[in-house]
């Protein structure tokens, strides 16, 4: 019985490292994806919309790593009325650094970043959600769509 049980820790100790590789993988792939999609960005006003359709455009690719890291805890974020702390999720902190600058060159108060930044990243993170749901089908170019969402309805 002993053996049986050293047996199943075993296994649920390989069961936890390997969700943590494919959770390592997802994250810094989105991470590359991201970066990538900054870099390629010319214009400095667009880059927050670029940031956020890449966001949405990568889960659509990859619905699956949505819902893996999402699903069960893979970082940790903890949000207040004037701040979101969240170290550990690089995906979400290049994301931030682009929201900073957009606010920083607008002359929004810093008082006002963290929900600001919070309010992007609902509208773009729903979004992805909504698109990889299994019960909802989008019928047109839903990259145009999320693009005159952000430009239009978020004005970023």
């Amino acid at each position: 019985m002993e053996s049986a049980i050293q047996h199943l820790i075993s296994i649920l100790k390989i069961r936890m490292i390997l969700i943590a590789a494919m959770q390592a993988h997802v994250t810094n792939s989105l991470a590359e994806y991201l970066q990538n999609a900054r870099s390629r960005c010319g214009n400095k006003n667009e880059v927050l919309i670029e940031l956020g359709k890449s966001y949405i455009c990568y889960f659509v690719e990859n619905p699956a790593y949505h819902h893996f890291l999402f699903s069960q805890p893979s970082f940790h974020m903890r949000i207040t009325d004037t701040k979101i702390l969240c170290d550990d999720f690089l995906p979400f902190s290049i994301l931030q650094a682009a929201a900073r600058e957009k606010l920083t060159d607008n002359h929004v108060s810093s008082d006002d970043y963290g929900i600001d930044i919070f309010v992007m990243w609902s509208v773009v993170e729903g979004l992805a959600s909504i698109l990889v749901s299994n019960n909802v089908v989008f019928e047109g170019d839903y990259l145009s769509a999320v693009e005159r969402i952000l430009k239009e309805k978020i004005n970023l």
